[in-house]
């Protein structure tokens, strides 16, 4: 029966993971307007990415996550910075497939981590210290709806 429960909350915690990583998305479009170009949970070079934002001339990467632990931060750090590089290589890829006469577009790309829970100011510093910018706190935001926090709120109970 342990194994039924562990699994039964593995599941719960990845969809729950995923309702939050469409809930940045839309926060995202709120943020940006219909003018931004973002995705949400795809793949680029075998790296799974949970959203990105496109604005001009930059790309920023997220990585959602429904809180961070002191003890999860240098994973998250590495997590990203593997992305970041799944990110430029599939701009350079791009970059050598275009033909002489196409407009080339330089893209700079920012790590970024999105946090449901508040980041504590300890473990923020670390990831700024990596050059990633922290947004979190969402389950204080106006933004989202009573019914989706209950939902990121819940916790599995067999």
């Amino acid at each position: 029966m342990t194994g039924l429960k562990e699994k039964g909350i593995e599941s719960f915690d990845s969809a729950r993971g995923k309702l939050f990583e469409h809930v940045v998305f839309e926060w995202l479009y709120n943020k940006n307007g219909p003018r931004a170009k973002l995705r949400c949970d795809f793949h680029v070079n075998g790296e799974q990415i949970d959203c990105w934002a496109v604005n001009g001339e930059r790309i920023d990467v997220y990585e959602c996550k429904m809180r961070i632990s002191d003890q999860s931060v240098n994973e998250i750090i590495k997590q990203i910075e593997r992305k970041l590089t799944a990110v430029v290589e599939m701009l350079k890829q791009i970059e050598l497939r275009r033909t002489a006469g196409d407009k080339t577009e330089i893209k700079k790309v920012f790590g970024c981590v999105a946090s449901y829970e508040p980041v504590r100011p300890e473990t923020r510093k670390k990831l700024e210290a990596a050059g990633l910018t922290v947004v979190d706190n969402f389950d204080n935001s106006n933004n989202i709806g009573r019914e989706i926090k209950d939902i990121l709120r819940r916790k599995f109970v067999p």
